[in-house]
């Protein structure tokens, strides 16, 4: 997950019930990674992407499930279409890197500037980082400079 702001937007509000309310607090409670991940799936499939994401993360780095990038993006995938910035901004690092599906820098580029106009912060530092060096997009270091002011 990208930035700080990022953590206050993917936590329940204190008056949801949902399975990713249930998951989320078990979590931090006892840590049984089996129960999380069966909250997780549940919310998942109750269309909660907030547990979509939490499971591209899973999936992406191995956490208390096999590692596999491929599942891992087609999740971010489905986060993002359902208005997850940070899905967007890890979905975009796939892409960059081709981690899970093809490596293409200017679709990461695009990815980038959703989740930054979702509000990911970080997004903004890997735009910059793509302008000044030409990653997916026409290379600019002015432009990468005076935005580099505003971020």
């Amino acid at each position: 997950m990208s930035d700080s702001n990022a953590r206050l937007r993917l936590l329940p509000e204190s008056s949801e019930k949902s399975a990713y309310k249930k998951a989320f607090q078990r979590a931090r409670k006892e840590g049984n990674s089996a129960a999380v991940f069966e909250l997780l799936k549940k919310a998942h499939n109750d269309r909660d992407r907030r547990a979509t994401y939490a499971l591209g993360s899973w999936y992406m780095h191995g956490c208390y499930v096999k590692k596999d990038p491929r599942r891992a993006a087609r999740l971010f995938d489905l986060a993002r279409k359902g208005g997850i910035a940070e899905a967007a901004f890890d979905l975009g690092q796939s892409y960059e890197a081709g981690i899970g599906c093809p490596k293409s820098p200017e679709r990461a580029v695009k990815l980038y500037m959703e989740a930054a106009s979702r509000g990911d912060r970080d997004a903004w530092k890997e735009i910059i980082r793509c302008i000044y060096w030409g990653i997916g997009t026409s290379k600019n270091r002015m432009l990468a400079r005076t935005l580099q002011t505003l971020f």
